[in-house]
């Protein structure tokens, strides 16, 4: 048993150990802030269930990383999208999420149990609108905020990459018809894109039993139309890759057309 001063000398240690720690993470994303996917399993039916694997998942992370400064990525199992209808004509943000909040709350808000946080997109543009348990976002908020983790954008973890592409083919894409879609694919669910230009038209998620096959590829481009360049986009290890990808439009291992 330590005695009283080697006791206090120990708790000084672990102190300083963990304010350096804090101090060394937030220097290194000071400038470039870390960016986490925060996935969730697809066997998993309950909502509740998936919140708090969830915020599990982000708790560890934020143990290893105190201090931090980070985004967050999350799966399409947390974060439902949709665009603002094209019949509705140019929306404001408050309209647009009203809209989702419907949206969101007869889709998924009855099945799930859940109410729904509503973000809508800043640049006009883009017309779309994230919703999020409301329990999720405060349980990310506050175990960031017991880690001293700083907590800067929740997101779905395909949003830069999109936002990226699209930025670059609305400078060749003509007005006329729809540019380009994008399938953002992760562990067996797949968010598909549709645009106009840089203009997104249509979002919609689906489920898939694994790797998109031949078959799947052809019910994608039947829905997104003749002639529409289909571009497959894969979760890579770091979330910070999607822009430099998408942008360059490179054919690795992350994004290839299809």
């Amino acid at each position: 048993m330590l005695s009283p001063p080697a006791a206090a000398r120990a708790r000084w240690r672990v102190a300083l150990d963990a304010a350096l720690l804090r101090a060394r993470n937030q220097l290194r994303t000071s400038v470039t802030p870390a960016a986490v996917y925060i996935g969730a399993d697809g066997e998993t039916a309950d909502a509740a269930r998936r919140v708090q694997a969830a915020v599990a998942a982000f708790a560890r992370w934020c143990a290893e990383h105190a201090g931090s400064r980070c985004e967050l990525g999350l799966s399409a199992r947390l974060v439902h999208a949709c665009a603002a209808p094209a019949e509705a004509g140019a929306m404001s943000p408050a309209d647009l999420r009203d809209y989702a909040q419907r949206q969101f709350d007869f889709y998924f808000g009855a099945a799930e149990g859940e109410a729904y946080a509503v973000a809508v997109s800043t640049d006009a543009r883009a017309g779309v609108a994230c919703g999020a348990s409301q329990r999720l976002v405060a349980d990310l908020q506050a175990t960031a905020a017991a880690h001293g983790v700083t907590l800067l954008r929740v997101s779905p973890w395909w949003a830069r990459a999109v936002q990226a592409a699209l930025a670059e083919v609305g400078k060749e894409a003509p007005v006329e018809q729809p540019a380009c879609a994008i399938a953002a694919i992760e562990d067996r669910i797949a968010t598909l894109v549709l645009a106009q230009g840089d203009r997104i038209q249509r979002l919609w998620a689906e489920p898939l039993s694994g790797e998109p096959d031949a078959a799947v590829l052809e019910q994608w481009r039947q829905r997104i139309g003749a002639g529409v360049p289909l571009w497959l986009l894969r979760l890579p290890d770091d979330l910070r890759q999607h822009a430099p990808l998408l942008q360059g439009r490179l054919a690795g291992n992350q994004l290839q057309k299809a």
